[in-house]
């Protein structure tokens, strides 16, 4: 049984490694160099950088990773993270902390003004998201087509019926309401707060963001936060390494321009280089139609390490992803790395107090000012900076934000070069908030992105799936049946949405379809 997987980012790899290590012949196409996507990586002069995802989780003992993974004997070695995250608000700076006692303790010392209010609404925030944590733990996938997507559900809910209510109660609710339930509507902080982790998790704020999915986003740092020590790209490493160890293939740099209907079933896919026969299709890439994609010449070799010019000096796109459809939500990236010296971070930012001592956060989240947030283009968003570990005496310090993709493209290169220039005054002003050195060290080396630059390095210029509202998550969410036969969907436009575990957990149900309803013999 051949199986097709287009897309080698975290759902694509997902959804290859467990149907590998089942027995099926496994031949996963990809239009870029390296894999793992907007969870992956990229090298550039010697150096390796993340290309977008820095945090994991999942990764505890029995947590959603590691169960999805287990099968796999991945040999991962995650780090858990005590202090994940800062997030620097226009008048403060909340401390994202792992520990539930340190959580709430910082949550009282963050919001002064009502503390014992916001307390209560993240303890009840909190319970709602055990509820779909719970729930996503017993694999349903939606939207029910087939019994066997149902998973555990109906098990789990005989033990537990009081989550059916819970699920039930909440499940038309966004986040928005709940703050107005607690009675915080009008609390500016801590709607600033939540806006800015929610647009990152979910590509809404908080009025527009659905309460179940969003519940469990900004409280799954209490069960777990992680980092590896190559960054999510080890993930993507590990799963291509366990692919290619079960028999599987990974072919780089061949992109999926169409699929066709091959002769007595199946897909025929169609490359640059050729033809390939499945008798089914996993299409990760994201594009939800039939025409993939159009060809690219800038994609068909691997970046140079030795190309001149900085990161994203690459051909401009005449138009945007060919074939997207509208109604698919997602945003582009852009995005700033900087190779400092480790000393510029010494006594980085405000020292927490006392209690709290936990030193420099892995990464920050940062209300960009209203003149940086509206070059960006995106005014609710955060600018997110993740501090990596030491190397060759040097530390790096990526600075990102989500912008408009198609903002990026159709410009003369004069005025690209000129908006790129601006890209990185911006990002860089807004990383000395929380690394003051950068305001004395003249003009440090550092190499900007756009989607324009994504669009080439890792295939697409559209990064973060389908905006996690009320109508995109509960009432109509997209599942992983195609409409046609023998294809099946994964990837962050699909259920259950955005993010590096969100993904992966698509490529496991994308899989579980494919061994149900093409078993092998």
């Amino acid at each position: 049984m051949k199986i097709g997987v287009l897309g080698a980012g975290m759902a694509g790899l997902a959804a290859a490694a467990l149907l590998a290590r089942q027995g099926y012949a496994v031949t996963v196409l990809e239009k870029a160099f390296y894999p793992g996507g907007s969870a992956g990586f990229y090298m550039r002069k010697g150096k390796r950088f993340p290309a977008g995802a820095t945090i994991l989780f999942g990764l505890e003992p029995g947590g959603l990773l590691d169960e999805l993974f287990r099968p796999l004997e991945l040999g991962l070695r995650p780090r858990p993270l005590a202090h994940p995250m800062d997030v620097v608000l226009s008048d403060r700076t909340v401390r994202v902390l792992a520990g539930r006692d340190e959580w709430e303790q910082e949550l009282r010392r963050a919001f002064p003004e009502r503390g014992e209010a916001v307390l209560r609404f993240w303890r009840r925030l909190a319970t709602i998201a055990e509820s779909v944590h719970e729930l996503t733990r017993a694999e349903p996938a939606l939207p029910l087509r087939r019994a066997y997507q149902l998973g555990r559900l109906p098990v789990l809910l005989l033990r537990r019926p009081e989550l059916a209510a819970r699920l039930g109660r909440y499940s038309l609710w966004t986040v928005g309401q709940l703050l107005r339930r607690c009675g915080l509507e009008d609390y500016r902080p801590l709607r600033e707060f939540l806006d800015l982790q929610l647009m990152d998790a979910a590509q809404v704020g908080a009025e527009q963001a659905a309460l179940l999915p969003a519940s469990l986003a900004l409280d799954i740092y209490r069960r777990g936060s992680f980092a590896l020590p190559g960054g999510t790209g080890e993930l993507a490493e590990a799963l291509e390494a366990r692919l290619l160890a079960d028999g599987g293939e990974l072919r780089r740099r061949e992109e999926a321009l169409r699929l066709e209907p091959a002769d007595g079933g199946g897909w025929v896919a169609v490359t640059r280089r050729g033809e390939h026969r499945f008798d089914a299709v996993v299409n990760a890439t994201g594009r939800l139609e039939l025409g993939l994609g159009q060809p690219d010449a800038a994609a068909a070799s691997p970046p140079s390490e030795e190309a001149d010019g900085s990161f994203g000096a690459e051909p401009l796109p005449e138009t945007g992803l060919p074939g997207l459809p509208a109604d698919v939500g997602g945003w582009g990236a852009v995005r700033l790395d900087l190779r400092l010296g480790a000393e510029a971070f010494a006594g980085t930012g405000a020292e927490p107090p006392p209690e709290l001592a936990h030193g420099l956060p892995f990464a920050w989240q940062i209300k960009p000012s209203p003149a940086n947030a509206a070059l960006i283009g995106d005014l609710e968003g955060p600018v997110y900076a993740t501090l990596h570990p030491e190397e060759d005496g040097e530390r790096l310090l990526t600075v990102s934000a989500h912008a408009p993709a198609a903002g990026w493209t159709g410009l003369q290169r004069s005025e690209y070069a000129a908006r790129k220039r601006e890209l990185s005054r911006a990002l860089r002003e807004e990383a000395a908030r929380v690394v003051p050195a950068l305001r004395g060290m003249g003009e440090p080396a550092g190499e900007a992105g756009t989607p324009a630059t994504y669009e080439r390095f890792i295939g697409k210029a559209r990064v973060g799936g389908t905006p996690m509202t009320v109508r995109e998550a509960i009432l109509r969410p997209r599942g992983l049946f195609s409409g046609q036969p023998r294809l099946y969907l994964a990837g962050e436009s699909v259920y259950p949405g955005p993010g590096t575990l969100s993904s992966a957990l698509s490529g496991g149900y994308a899989a579980r379809a494919v061994m149900r309803e093409q078993p092998l013999r």
